[in-house]
């Protein structure tokens, strides 16, 4: 039976001499990595660890600690930072984390107010931590052969943990290998936190098993900043320094990749790879992109089939559609064009009743092209009606409007109304309505009569203070539209009753 674990520490132990990762500029061999591994598999043996909590910013031990639960069958769970501590405190109540792996220097006050019965270190600079809890394992209702649980923020203030075999997470990572094997990917930058499932499988799984080299930067290094902001020329700065040849992105990185690349402030002649996920991208963005000469592919999965279910290669990079789909899946278009994604043991909600599913309704409208490649047209859920009868995705609309530098955030709505409304947050306070009105006339330009915006209104910028954005950036429709459409109704019907 295929092993995931097994077969990365081979792949390590095959480089034994050379660098495997590259830790803020420190070479880490694969003996090494190979060391720290099998230290760990012993301390989780030891210790007993059913269950693991893995919170740490991207490094070597975080990659240690990860492979070493899949050889030693711990069922490892990440903690993003990015996460709340209130939605970290929801993690380990709901998948009753017994064990937490940290860096031993951090900082972190969530982490230092944690209930801890033992605090050990292990390796130089890690530790774990044996967790208080009344909790036993067998009262975790998980399906049997679970891996790995991930963690989405989803569109509430509680995460929703999705249970993963190992038998998933290897089939994913044999067929992105395959997928990729045409690239030649000697450098993979991580720039996605390692809790990020796709970085996770894409960028160390993958790139372990194809024998590139891993760099790890410190958030610090890469410009990341705590407010989900980037610093460009810090970013550029490491990236021209490290000339990787893979990157996985966010469509706002992206964005920032296309405008460091107009200033000439990256060098990207060894780039061979960018793949963008995690949200809707505009085809106008893809279009920057490609006339650029940025490697650009995009992808479309969603956590519950182990993050990828379809993926642009080389023979199948058609600009706005996201690939073939993974040889271990298949994908069905239902009657109302909803995607159904079909395949051997997908992820399971936590605590939710039976086994593993073989299909898994994805409430994402798309079709599949005479040549097999996947287009999303957007979320079932949020699909509008025009009162003309015209069904309308918003992401469709709103990915046109965030092209235009004008616009930081917005929110279409239209449901049941003549045309198409517009929730708008300026990029700076400073600019004008003018300036705006215009950038959304050049996206209108881009977008048929039925889809084009009609009105629109300036709104305070959507946060996650006010839950109108998840942790990952994510819009909260439902709380945005009641926050600035639904109750600004309320109040003008309140008034013309008086």
């Amino acid at each position: 039976m295929p092993n995931l674990g097994s077969e990365l520490l081979s792949a390590i132990e095959a480089r034994s001499s050379e660098t495997v990762i590259n830790e803020s500029g420190r070479p880490i061999s694969g003996a090494e990595l190979a060391s720290r591994i099998a230290q760990l598999s012993d301390v989780f043996t030891h210790s007993k660890v059913q269950r693991l909590g893995l919170f740490m910013g991207n490094s070597a031990d975080w990659i240690a600690a990860d492979i070493a639960c899949l050889i030693s069958g711990v069922v490892v769970i990440p903690v993003p930072h990015f996460f709340s501590d209130e939605q970290k405190n929801h993690i380990l109540k709901d998948a009753e984390i017994q064990w937490l792996f940290s860096s031993a220097n951090s900082s972190d006050p969530w982490l230092s107010g944690l209930p801890n019965i033992s605090r050990t270190k292990v390796l130089k600079a890690s530790e774990i931590h044996q967790l208080k809890t009344s909790s036993v394992f067998a009262s975790v209702n998980m399906p049997r052969g679970t891996s790995k649980i991930t963690y989405t923020s989803g569109s509430t203030g509680a995460p929703k943990g999705v249970c993963l075999s190992a038998d998933l997470l290897h089939d994913t990572t044999t067929s992105l290998h395959g997928v990729l094997a045409d690239f030649p990917i000697e450098r993979h930058l991580s720039v996605m936190p390692y809790s990020t499932l796709l970085e996770n499988l894409a960028g160390i799984y993958v790139a372990l098993l194809s024998a590139a080299t891993i760099f790890t930067q410190s958030n610090e290094r890469l410009g990341l900043l705590p407010s989900l902001n980037i610093d460009g020329q810090r970013f550029a700065q490491t990236f021209n320094e490290l000339q990787p040849n893979s990157l996985i992105v966010s469509p706002q990185l992206l964005e920032l990749i296309c405008e460091l690349k107009s200033l000439s402030l990256l060098n990207t002649t060894d780039l061979k790879f960018v793949a963008v996920g995690g949200a809707s991208c505009a085809v106008s963005l893809l279009e920057s992109a490609s006339s650029m000469g940025l490697p650009v592919y995009q992808g479309y999965g969603l956590s519950e089939c182990g993050s990828v279910v379809s993926l642009s290669s080389m023979q199948s990079n058609v600009l706005g559609k996201v690939g073939k789909v993974l040889p271990h899946l298949r994908v069905d278009i239902g009657a109302s064009g909803e995607l159904i994604v079909k395949g051997n043991n997908l992820g399971r909600y936590l605590k939710s009743t039976g086994g593993f599913p073989r299909q898994i309704a994805t409430g994402d409208i798309g079709n599949l092209d005479e040549q097999g490649v996947l287009s999303i047209a957007g979320r079932s859920k949020n699909l509008m009606v025009l009162a003309s009868g015209r069904n309308v995705s918003p992401e469709w609309v709103e990915s046109e409007l965030l092209q235009q530098p004008q616009i930081k955030q917005c929110v279409v709505y239209g449901d049941g109304l003549d045309s198409l409304q517009a929730l708008i947050v300026a990029s700076h306070q400073e600019i004008d309505w003018a300036k705006v009105d215009q950038a959304v006339e050049r996206a209108n330009s881009s977008l048929p009569k039925f889809a084009q915006v009609s009105q629109w209104e300036f709104v305070d910028t959507f946060t996650a203070d006010k839950k109108q954005v998840t942790s990952t950036g994510k819009l909260i429709r439902s709380q945005i539209l009641v926050d600035y459409v639904y109750s600004k109704k309320i109040r003008d019907n309140a008034s013309s009753a008086l």
